[in-house]
């Protein structure tokens, strides 16, 4: 790797949104070098990508998702939720849903997480209401996670064979859902029938013919009822600013975006996993200040 190179990962491990050094080509024609500037990279959220073949117990990862919309018959639009233990491939919830916003997916995690605990990760997209576009990549819901301690995973934009367990389940879903009910209330209701169809009595050619209730258990991480205040030690203080309602920072004059979390600002981790988890807004900060 060339020192340009070099120079050129260094960057975009600091900033998303700076332009990397120039790279150089070498040209066999005539044995010349030439030089090419690389195209501005978008700003897009921290990718955590972590292979599938580590998730070797239950509750080490949920994935996350929303099926394709589609119209009932009363011809409002239905948003299927899904949320899957990647391990067992337990199907922890399946909520039609009419919006597909931060809140109501925070009901619906509220009550899986009282019911099952919570996971060590939850992996999903970089769309709405799971990340955004700010520095840090972060919504009201993902700091949320953070804040119970678990950890971020999102696959590459333009990826979804990396949630593809999750993409698999919703084509098996299509046998409820590809001829819609009247309304979203009685879509609900056939999906709850199907999914307790799926988790007890289908079985599965992974987990060796068993259905997914009998390989899936309780985690043992159960749902505190105190959050993880998020603070960074690792920033120095002159970098620790304070964001407004709209999730912005003023900085040099501008105001950026970092996160549509408001909540996510000016936090210290007390525990290691908490740190782990606030990796992402240390980058953040560290993208403005470079």
């Amino acid at each position: 790797m060339g020192c340009a190179q070099a120079s050129a990962c260094a960057c975009h491990e600091l900033s998303e949104h700076r332009l990397a050094e120039p790279e150089l080509h070498h040209v066999d024609s005539d044995q010349a070098w030439t030089r090419t500037k690389r195209r501005k990279r978008r700003k897009s959220p921290v990718i955590c990508k972590l292979p599938f073949e580590n998730c070797d117990r239950v509750n080490a990862v949920w994935c996350i998702d929303f099926k394709g919309k589609f119209r009932t018959r009363d011809g409002i639009w239905c948003h299927v939720l899904t949320v899957e233990d990647a391990y067992s491939r337990f199907l922890i919830r399946a909520e039609a849903l009419t919006e597909p916003n931060g809140a109501e997916v925070e009901r619906v995690l509220d009550g899986a997480f009282q019911e099952f605990g919570i996971p060590d990760a939850i992996r999903s997209d970089n769309g709405p209401p799971f990340a955004s576009t700010g520095a840090g990549g972060l919504t009201a819901l993902s700091v949320w996670w953070l804040k119970l301690g678990i950890r971020l995973e999102r696959i590459e934009p333009g990826k979804p064979q990396q949630n593809g367990r999750l993409e698999r389940l919703h084509r098996t879903l299509e046998e409820v859902v590809g001829s819609p009910a009247k309304n979203v209330k009685a879509q609900g209701r056939e999906i709850s029938f199907w999914r307790q169809d799926y988790n007890e009595v289908r079985p599965h050619e992974a987990l060796g013919m068993r259905v997914p209730a009998d390989a899936y258990q309780r985690s043992r991480r159960r749902y505190p009822t105190k959050l993880i205040d998020l603070r960074y030690s690792a920033i120095e203080p002159d970098l620790v600013e304070r964001l407004d309602k709209q999730g912005r920072v003023k900085w040099r004059g501008h105001k950026i975006l970092v996160s549509s979390g408001p909540a996510c600002h000016r936090g210290r981790a007390e525990d290691n996993r908490a740190d782990a988890c606030a990796n992402a807004n240390r980058r953040a900060a560290v993208a403005l200040r470079a």
